[in-house]
């Protein structure tokens, strides 16, 4: 050997050291793990922190040893079959086993492995990774996402997730239940626009209004108000719900939305409307009815009074003499008059009523053939009333007059013609028509209902046509009491009264009379000791209207 060649080798030996050196300063100072095992998975070597790991000092403790030693019972076969695996295919990543210590300290570890090939045959060598904080770390990432999905499954609240190319990421199960649709029903926020708005117009502008809106959509975490956009939205089954609809922008870019039911809200804010105003126009007719009751028993005082001196007067005067037929004219004006405040009395209930028990459909086929007259013949009348025929309490005159004016007023808004059509049937009102209605004691009634085709009114109509004095009908054609005498007669029988009309599609009237149970008597009613009237003045017909 030359002294060139002696040097050389010298110097690949000392490269070869220092590089020794360097490989086992990085496997002592790393934090991984490091053990070199035979073929029968026996400690050949091992660095500093696998010794520790396995709850040693030094490496002669463990050297020889088998390193299913220091695996959990439920672990070994794992890790025996991921050795055989290194052996045979020459690597094993990514094994997470339970790592115990001589003393029973339990730390888990991830195991890459490695075949080499050594003078004495195959060997492994395996890195050992403490992943205990991955592990913490781990735990309370899903602790987290179970809160989470605990929260988004449970909330009151539909949920959808947009991504920022239109893509539907997901959807909750309130989101399901609100609109029908599976997340495989919707794909993209465009189907999902589709289908939930199918009116082309109604769509464009919901779109537009969140294209508009987009930029003010708050980040989480931002201050400001999350204001709602409310759409009617069409759900699966066909079915439309109003909805709250309230985005927020994810840092991710994607776009979360919270959606809320509120139909039955709206409904329940209807109701409270229309049963505020029903209560409003009860306490009006009531206030109407006391002053017009008043006005009218006073002025029919004043009426006795001219009416007896129009009497003596009309009796003084001769036969032939020109003035007596002035007199005949005066006191025909004084009846008109008083026929004119009776009717008032009438509305507001200071007229006597005598009630006893009669089957109200009887009362209504014997009346029939009187209401029959006031139609023309281009109006058809029909007739659908109960089989069963239920008593009540009532005033059979008052009765009469009620229908007749009912009829007339059908007749009166089917100028060309077209059908009335009167029911009867036994109903129960109970709490939850009370609390809808705003009136109706819990109880058995008969509902009469009187229903016409005809031109039929508006809100604003509908509101006041129980009101004395109003009226649709032009000036001269009617008093505008005729309504108002049937409130009156409803009301003097402890029954209710309600109208539903549109416009162009008739007016339908609805009257509640208590059934009259057996065990009760028969009984006389007096409402007032005022402005008392006989059996002739209760059958006379309503005023013109």
């Amino acid at each position: 050997m030359t002294f060139a060649e002696d040097t050389e080798r010298k110097e690949h030996k000392e490269t070869i050291k220092q590089r020794e050196e360097i490989y086992q300063a990085l496997i002592e100072s790393t934090d991984i793990g490091f053990v070199v095992l035979n073929a029968r998975a026996a400690v050949v070597d091992a660095n500093v922190t696998y010794v520790s790991l396995a709850g040693h000092r030094c490496i002669r403790d463990i050297l020889g040893k088998n390193i299913f030693e220091w695996t959990a019972p439920h672990d070994r076969d794992r890790l025996a079959q991921e050795l055989m695996i290194c052996l045979e295919k020459g690597s094993a990543r990514n094994l997470e086993i339970d790592h115990t210590d001589r003393k029973g300290s339990v730390t888990p570890v991830e195991i890459n492995s490695t075949r080499i090939n050594t003078d004495s045959g195959n060997s492994i060598v395996a890195f050992c990774r403490d992943i205990s904080n991955r592990r913490r770390i781990a735990g309370r990432l899903n602790y987290e996402l179970e809160k989470v999905s605990a929260l988004t499954e449970s909330t009151p609240f539909g949920l959808m997730v947009i991504d920022k190319r239109g893509n539907l990421k997901y959807i909750n199960n309130k989101f399901k239940i609100i609109f029908g649709y599976e997340i495989e029903d919707l794909r993209d926020g465009r189907t999902w626009f589709r289908k939930a708005y199918p009116d082309r117009d109604y769509r464009h502008r919901v779109i537009s209004t969140w294209v508009e809106c987009a930029g003010r959509f708050l980040k989480p975490g931002e201050a400001g108000e999350r204001k709602p956009y409310t759409f009617t939205a069409v759900c699966k089954d066909g079915s439309k719900k109003m909805i709250n609809f309230i985005p927020v922008q994810l840092s991710s870019g994607d776009t979360l939305i919270s959606c809320e039911d509120i139909t039955a809200r709206k409904l329940m804010e209807k109701e409270k409307m229309q049963l505020e105003a029903r209560m409003r126009q009860s306490e009006k007719m009531e206030a109407i009815g006391k002053l017009a009751g008043g006005i009218a028993h006073d002025f029919n005082n004043i009426l006795s009074v001219l009416l007896g001196h129009a009497g003596f007067l009309k009796m003084k005067i001769r036969g032939d003499d020109p003035l007596k037929a002035r007199v005949a004219q005066i006191i025909d004006a004084i009846e008109k008059a008083s026929s004119f405040t009776r009717s008032l009395l009438a509305f507001s209930r200071k007229q006597d009523v005598v009630l006893q028990p009669v089957q109200i459909n009887a009362v209504i086929r014997k009346g029939i053939y009187v209401l029959a007259a006031l139609l023309p013949k281009n109006i058809q009348l029909e007739m659908l009333l109960d089989a069963q025929d239920e008593t009540i309490l009532a005033d059979i005159s008052k009765i009469d007059q009620v229908m007749m004016n009912l009829i007339a007023n059908a007749r009166d808004a089917m100028p060309q013609g077209g059908k009335i059509t009167i029911e009867s049937k036994k109903v129960t009102l109970d709490k939850r028509f009370q609390e809808l209605h705003g009136y109706g004691a819990p109880a058995e009634y008969v509902l009469i209902t009187v229903a016409d085709t005809g031109t039929g009114m508006d809100e604003g109509a509908k509101d006041k046509i129980f009101e004395p004095f109003y009226t649709t009908k032009k000036t001269g054609e009617g008093t505008g009491l005729g309504l108002a005498i049937v409130y009156g007669i409803v009301k003097q029988h402890n029954g209710y009264i309600n109208v539903s009309s549109e416009p162009n599609r008739g007016t339908t009237f609805n009257v509640y009379f208590p059934v009259e149970t057996p065990e009760k008597p028969e009984r006389s009613m007096s409402h007032s000791s005022e402005a008392k009237v006989n059996n002739a003045d209760a059958d006379e017909g309503p005023p013109a209207f």
